[in-house]
């Protein structure tokens, strides 16, 4: 396939996945699965990790590919981990970064694999880890209520993440920055960043209850069921091409009932938000959200809700969401691309690192949790550990090198590593490309 052939293959094949919302931070880290025996289900991991893209034919499923065509096949196997589950991705920066930190900040092994996975979830609804043998070791709860392409939940909305227009407010951008002199427990972000704020103070255990976009009534209580506010938005999905639809906005559905209840399929625990408030699992999900306002930041910045101003008197509360123009267009998902595995790191990752790395001591002084004595206490070192993530893990090319890295920079404090790999080694496949 020639070049000029293959970029508009890639193009196009962009714009078909812009149907669904992209991913922030894409899976990187892929593996292959095989059945374990023709009679059943089951499937094991295939220990040999990969680039879920490998758009530079580093080192894709099928080893070495050649040419221009390793655009057309590495999209490919991106688009079967982010769209169609058909490889067991995961994204390092959401995954294995945000393990290492809740480790380095004195999370217990068994409360950061909760942290790492619950963070995981959020975009895939469900995460099951594997040891890097390929034998199962755990599972996350199911979010699926949160999950990035869950439409009947609005689950979008932790992974487009807007801002709140106030009425006085003319600015056309809001940005996102972060006070490092902010008391524990307060929020370092602007009062503007009202969805981002209103999930950070569920996740430190401020609120008992999610509401959704972070919308609530006067008085900070979500709206009820019984007469939900309205929110009319705009999400571009297809290039220029937008839905324009109306969603009723009440109390957040996170996890699906054990069994379903409801003739539709859509039952979901009524309090599973008040139950993991506080909690780590909330802190996952919170962590999530901070890490896609960071990655889709071309489509954040320029969106916002506010108040419809010309709503009907009398009426219930009504609200408008106008995303920009970048969001979910083939533009933004090939930046995510070039978080992991490309020198030099994007300001969004280094900023999603360091944040990250403050949440996670915030939310340990809030909430009270008792530090392992593990944790890593001198601000040198918890700094030196940052800069080696971005230094020597993330701009790594090949997926297998990416967590060597990871997993070295982990066992060089004592802190072990979340698939029980002990000598950091995982198998490569064709990693030695320029």
């Amino acid at each position: 396939m020639n070049r000029s052939l293959c970029s508009l293959t890639l193009v196009f094949g962009l714009n078909l996945v812009a149907i669904e919302p992209v991913a922030a931070f894409s899976e990187d880290i892929c593996h292959a699965y095989q059945k374990l025996s023709s009679g059943d289900d089951t499937e094991a991991l295939i220990p040999r990790p990969f680039n879920c893209d490998d758009l530079r034919c580093t080192d894709g499923p099928d080893g070495d590919n050649s040419g221009a065509s390793c655009a057309v096949s590495g999209f490919g196997t991106l688009v079967a981990a982010d769209m169609l589950y058909k490889l067991h991705g995961r994204n390092s920066l959401h995954f294995d970064v945000v393990w290492l930190l809740g480790r380095v900040m004195g999370l217990s092994s068994e409360d950061s694999n909760i942290l790492a996975a619950s963070n995981q979830a959020t975009d895939l609804g469900h995460y099951r880890h594997f040891d890097y043998q390929g034998n199962f070791l755990w599972e996350s709860e199911n979010l699926t209520g949160v999950q990035r392409t869950n439409k009947d939940t609005d689950g979008f909305w932790f992974h487009f993440v807007p801002w709140y227009r106030q009425p006085d407010d003319t600015v056309k951008q809001h940005s996102l920055s972060y006070d490092v002199a902010h008391q524990p427990g307060s929020s370092p972000f602007a009062d503007w960043e009202v969805p981002l704020n209103h999930v950070r103070s569920w996740a430190f255990g401020q609120r008992k209850t999610l509401c959704s976009f972070g919308l609530t009534q006067a008085d900070g209580s979500c709206y009820p069921e019984s007469q939900p506010a309205q929110l009319d938005f705009y999400l571009t999905m297809f290039g220029p091409v937008a839905v324009d639809e109306t969603t009723d906005v009440f109390r957040q559905k996170i996890k699906p009932c054990e069994e379903e209840r409801n003739d539709d399929g859509a039952c979901y625990e009524p309090d599973y938000d008040q139950e993991i408030s506080g909690k780590v699992e909330a802190l996952g999900i919170y962590l999530h959200m901070l890490g896609d306002r960071l990655s889709h930041f071309m489509c954040s910045d320029y969106s916002a809700i506010e108040r419809d101003s010309e709503a009907k008197a009398n009426a219930v509360d009504q609200y408008k969401l106008r995303y920009a123009l970048s969001c979910g267009t083939g533009t933004h998902l090939a930046m995510h691309v070039r978080e992991t595995g490309y020198t030099p790191v994007p300001e969004r990752t280094q900023n999603a690192v360091q944040y990250t790395l403050s949440e996670i001591d915030d939310w340990i002084k809030t909430t009270g949790y008792v530090r392992e004595s593990t944790f890593v206490s001198k601000a040198a070192d918890r700094d030196r550990i940052v800069q080696r993530i971005l230094d020597e893990a993330i701009p790594q090319t090949c997926a297998a090198h990416r967590l060597e890295a990871l997993c070295k920079i982990s066992r060089d404090y004592g802190l072990g590593w979340h698939d029980n790999n002990p000598s950091c080694s995982y198998q490569a496949l064709n990693c030695d490309q320029p």
